[in-house]
């Protein structure tokens, strides 16, 4: 086989082995939503809890004072450098679907703004990756 060939053959294995979910450490998710009472009225400082079946694994997280809830995103993946040296590339997303959690109205009577919502409550979309060399 040539070189090149070669050379795209263990690219295309390092692609669909990288991007194959089975090949990575302990992989999270993200839900976003809020929270509401049977007559739609907002719930805040609730406890929101995610079971995951599979595992039975659980994360408790408080909603806001707008109700709004987020959970993330974290995977990692370890490469094996040598016998007792590896590299791990990690991934965290923060609020990973980029959801607007909507601030509240202005409800200042005399303001020409009155009713109007001019920002969100939480932060955009956050991601930061890194590298760890274990030795």
């Amino acid at each position: 086989m040539s070189r090149s060939k070669l050379g795209t053959s263990q690219l295309v294995l390092a692609f669909v082995l990288w991007t194959n979910q089975a090949c990575f450490g302990q992989t999270l998710g993200s839900i976003a939503g809020d929270t509401r009472d049977a007559s739609g009225g907002i719930v805040a400082g609730a406890a929101v809890t995610v079971i995951n079946l599979g595992t039975n694994a659980t994360r408790t997280v408080t909603t806001n004072e707008t109700g709004a809830f987020s959970l993330d995103f974290a995977t990692h993946k370890n490469f094996r450098i040598r016998e007792g040296h590896e590299l791990q590339f990690r991934v965290e997303a923060f609020n990973v679907l980029n959801h607007p959690v909507w601030g509240s109205p202005n409800t200042n009577l005399s303001s020409v703004t009155f009713g109007r919502i001019s920002g969100t409550n939480g932060t955009m979309r956050q991601m930061q990756f890194a590298l760890k060399y274990v030795f």
